[in-house]
C-alpha cells in the first residue's frame, strides 16, 4: 500500500491501493528435461511427458532448447525439436496436440515462424532460446525425435522452461 498526501482532495473519495508484486513479475523456472544422454533411439519422445505441462494460468512461456545430435559408427546423427500444445480438447479419449512451433519468436535469430530445431553430429551443439507469448493453451509439450541412434557418442538434449503470468 502507499500512502497519499492528505492535503490532496480526493474527489471520488476512494481508497487507493497499489500492488505490491504484480502478475507482471510472477514466474516459474524449471527443468523440463535434465541434461540426458541419449545412447539408444528412444523413437518420438516428448519432454516431459507425452501428456505435457499444464501452464495452470500463465500465459508466457520461454523455452531453452540444449540440443547435440551425436554419432552412430562414425556417421553424424540428427535430433528434431517441435513444440506441441493442446487446449485440452479429446476425441475419443485422446488428447489433440497441436504443432505450435511457428508461433515462437526465437530469441537468438529475432525471427519467427520455424517449423523445427534441429543439431546434426557431435562438433557444436545448438542452443535455442524460444519466446511463446499470449499462450490460450492449457498444455506444452517439447517433442523430438533422433533419425539415428546415437550411439558411439551419445547425443544430449536439455530443455528449460519459464512460465510468466502476464
Amino acid at each position: 500500500m502507499f500512502e497519499t498526501d492528505p492535503t490532496i482532495q480526493d474527489a471520488s473519495n476512494s481508497k487507493r491501493t497499489q500492488e505490491i508484486t504484480s502478475l507482471n513479475d510472477k514466474y516459474v523456472s524449471q527443468k523440463l528435461f535434465a541434461d540426458e544422454a541419449v545412447a539408444a533411439d528412444p523413437g518420438l519422445s516428448y519432454a516431459p511427458s507425452s501428456a505435457g505441462h499444464a501452464l495452470a494460468g500463465y500465459k508466457d512461456a520461454t523455452l531453452q532448447l540444449y540440443l547435440l545430435g551425436g554419432t552412430a559408427a562414425g556417421v553424424d546423427c540428427t535430433v528434431t525439436v517441435t513444440i506441441q500444445g493442446t487446449t485440452g480438447l479429446t476425441i475419443g479419449g485422446v488428447v489433440q496436440w497441436v504443432d505450435i512451433s511457428k508461433t515462437c519468436l526465437d530469441l537468438n535469430t529475432g525471427l519467427s515462424g520455424a517449423i523445427s530445431w534441429t543439431d546434426v553430429g557431435i562438433v557444436a551443439e545448438s542452443e535455442y532460446l524460444l519466446a511463446f507469448g499470449s499462450l490460450n493453451i492449457s498444455h506444452i509439450r517439447v517433442a523430438y525425435d533422433w533419425d539415428v541412434a546415437p550411439v558411439s557418442t551419445a547425443g544430449k538434449i536439455a530443455i528449460w522452461l519459464r512460465d510468466r503470468a502476464l
